[in-house]
């Protein structure tokens, strides 16, 4: 090659060096970090669609779980209000519902995944001017759903019943609609081979109520079982005598079968009860006839209709017990020293529980009476006057203290029901028959 020639390639080549150094320079001067892009990390196609189609199968199961959840609360619910207009007639809270198409909302407590609240999104009220909300407290168990409405929550504002329930600790879960069918005469399956042992259980029962003679006298009585299903947690008894009077008695059916006697109401305490009665007597799983034969008290010393309104003696040193948070007192019998336990309220709650305590260390404690806050009087008159008093539930107003009013609550069944807890029962019905005496000491500390 010609000298002249290599001479000018080679300057060349380094001309071309120069101008590329002299750019790299001026880039790195301007963009002091270089960029780097680096190729996409990828899974193998047939690993992102497995991948895919496993999220997809897990967000379908617990939709679906959740779903047929509420199906299930939707069937239990229809039958539990069927039942309470049924039975309960003009006085069931929810007749001004019956054959409409309602909205519910569902909460849930998180501490406690099986506790649930359907809050009713409409006005219940059956007049114009009447605005009720209510929401239901569902706790399912082994048995399923409770077919009877026990427990509820109601006010005069939709906002303020969320409220209450959101302070309770309850969430939003969900909602649905809820058709309410017109109200039709329940059904009940044929009584199963356990049920049946329950049935004369429930017999045996209510035949040993029939000897208290400070309720019943000597007569003739006849009795009427209503039918119950395999998750009813309650049945009732309908005790008629030779006049046509008549009591209710209460009957607790516990998950393993057992049974245990609950509160007497005389149908004479109110319309309501009365009703109920003469529908429960349409529904019988079994019809008995008892003779009772001990000898009847003189007329003008007849004792009472409830085993609760017995004399009681405080004794030469009473038991004062005293409430700030409510503002009250009450007085307890000399007797019952060292046989009760009282639990205040906590968690926002005011009140206060009074526990039957045990002689045997190895059985639970049982409830004897609750005094708790039962709200503004508009919002206790609103519930009372509107079904409340004629439910034949155990709830009594004592007072007003503090613009609130004071409600008594007492149990409905017997905790005791075996027969080791034969000793343990007998003292736990003792007390609880002394529990109208107790609260008659009821008074409003003045401050």
């Amino acid at each position: 090659m010609p000298r002249i020639l290599l001479i000018t390639v080679v300057a060349g080549i380094l001309a071309f060096m120069l101008i590329a150094c002299s750019m790299e320079k001026s880039n790195s001067s301007s963009s002091p970090l270089t960029e780097i892009t680096l190729p996409e990390a990828s899974l193998p196609e047939t690993t992102l669609k497995e991948t895919i189609e496993s999220n997809n199968v897990v967000s379908r199961t617990i939709q679906e779980e959740t779903d047929r959840e509420v199906d299930n609360l939707v069937a239990s619910l229809k039958l539990t209000l069927n039942d309470d207009m049924w039975y309960k007639g003009e006085n069931s809270l929810f007749k001004a519902l019956e054959g409409q198409s309602v909205p519910v909302e569902l909460y849930k407590n998180p501490k406690n995944n099986h506790s649930l609240h359907i809050l009713f999104a409409t006005n219940i009220g059956r007049q114009p001017s009447e605005t009720s909300f209510i929401s239901l407290d569902v706790l399912p168990s082994v048995k399923g759903y409770s077919n009877e409405i026990s427990n509820y929550i109601l006010e005069s504002d939709a906002d303020k019943l969320k409220d209450t329930l959101h302070k309770k600790g309850y969430s939003y879960y969900k909602k649905t609609l809820l058709k309410i069918e017109p109200v039709s005469k329940p059904i009940y399956p044929s009584l199963t081979a356990s049920q049946n042992k329950q049935l004369n259980s429930i017999e045996k029962i209510v035949f040993e109520s029939l000897d208290d003679e400070q309720l019943f006298h000597a007569g003739v009585y006849k009795l009427f079982i209503r039918n119950f299903r395999g998750n009813d947690y309650k049945t009732k008894v309908v005790i008629e005598d030779q006049e046509g009077k008549q009591w209710v008695h209460e009957i607790s059916l516990s998950d393993d079968g057992k049974v245990g006697s609950g509160k007497i109401f005389s149908s004479e305490e109110s319309k309501g009860l009365s009703y109920q009665a003469n529908q429960f007597k349409q529904n019988m799983a079994a019809e008995k006839t008892v003779t009772i034969k001990h000898a009847a008290k003189p007329e003008s010393i007849q004792q009472p209709s409830t085993p609760s309104k017995i004399d009681v003696n405080f004794g030469n040193k009473p038991i004062v017990y005293r409430n700030e948070q409510l503002g009250f007192e009450i007085t307890f019998p000399e007797s019952w020293k060292n046989k009760y336990e009282i639990v205040e309220s906590s968690n926002g709650e005011t009140g206060m529980t009074v526990f039957y305590q045990p002689t045997d260390s190895g059985l639970k404690k049982a409830e004897l009476f609750q005094i708790y806050n039962g709200g503004t009087e508009v919002e206790w008159n609103n519930w009372w006057n509107h079904g409340g008093k004629d439910k034949g539930v155990p709830f009594e107003k004592l007072g007003v203290s503090k613009g609130q009013v004071v409600v008594i609550r007492t149990p409905t069944e017997m905790i005791y029901k075996g027969t080791e807890e034969e000793k343990e029962a007998k003292a736990y019905v003792q007390l609880l028959h002394q529990i109208d005496g107790i609260t008659g000491t009821f008074s409003i500390i003045k401050n």
